[in-house]
């Protein structure tokens, strides 16, 4: 939180505070590893440290993780990435193994309003610089939003990419 921003809430009450990434990043551990420096937040996805597998639970976490994440004043630039060498390891059967036209008109409503809702976020919520770097066994593909301007110099932004696509978590 800027020192202005602090001020103004000491000084004036009655304001909400907004996202801390403290809260959030326990929030969403069972689906994403956060982690943010010099205002730079890398949302991590993954299942028990491996490779994310696609799940109703999963879009559900996207969804209210990205809401969070573009409240949070303190982020600066977003990077989206996955875990080990794979985007996805595939689908979770169970999640999907009961035909839509069973479900119950609340659970059709929540999977459309999280699909709906990630899209949204994506293009309206997210106010900062925002990079996918999707991990593939045949390489990394970087994939970048940019939405204002960011006062971060290319060659650290770059340096910092080349670490994360050489990390292994």
């Amino acid at each position: 939180m800027s020192d202005a921003i602090a001020r103004r809430d000491r000084d004036l009450g009655n304001f909400i505070p907004g996202p801390s990434l403290g809260a959030y990043r326990n929030r969403f551990a069972r689906h994403f590893t956060l982690d943010r420096r010099d205002g730079v937040l890398i949302i991590r996805a993954h299942r028990d440290g491996q490779a994310a597998v696609w799940s109703r639970g999963l879009l559900n976490a996207w969804n209210l993780l990205l809401a969070e994440a573009g409240a949070d004043r303190d982020n600066e630039l977003i990077v989206i990435t996955g875990t080990g060498d794979s985007w996805l390891a595939g689908a979770e059967a169970r999640s999907f193994a009961q035909p839509v036209s069973q479900w119950d008109s609340d659970l059709i409503d929540e999977q459309y309003t999280d699909g709906i809702k990630i899209l949204e976020r994506l293009v309206f919520d997210l106010d900062v610089p925002t990079i996918a770097v999707i991990n593939a066994r045949s390489g990394v593909r970087v994939l970048s939003r940019r939405h204002g301007t960011a006062g971060i110099a290319r060659d650290r932004l770059m340096t910092d990419l080349r670490d994360l696509a050489t990390v292994e978590s």
